[in-house]
């Protein structure tokens, strides 16, 4: 799963401070994440394995924000048609087994 957040300026710095995700009121994911887009409208690209610890509260219509240096951004409430296929899509492409929290790493790929 890879989400690409604009409005953060990125650091001077490699590898870039670390990112953290939350949906609900639980840090699902934390990492590096990496710099994309132009100079004048940047973005932080953040993949991570797809997982039923975020699917689960994304059904739930749970709010999903990032964190990065110390600014928090709210990503917009996406509508539940929209949100059920979303969660449907990513879960049919990982077996069930493979979505757990021990069946899957919290490193940032």
């Amino acid at each position: 799963m890879t989400a690409i957040v604009r409005g953060f300026s990125p650091r001077d710095a490699w590898p870039q401070p670390e990112m953290d995700l939350r949906v609900g009121d639980v840090v699902v994911r934390t990492g590096s994440p990496r710099v994309k887009g132009e100079a004048d409208d940047p973005a932080l690209e953040y993949a991570f394995s797809i997982a039923d610890e975020i699917l689960e509260p994304l059904a739930q219509g749970a709010p999903i924000a990032f964190t990065f240096g110390g600014q928090t951004i709210s990503a917009p409430t996406v509508s539940e048609p929209w949100r059920s296929r979303f969660v449907k899509a990513c879960g049919d492409l990982v077996h069930p087994g493979m979505r757990r929290r021990g069946a899957v790493s919290a490193r940032v790929y």
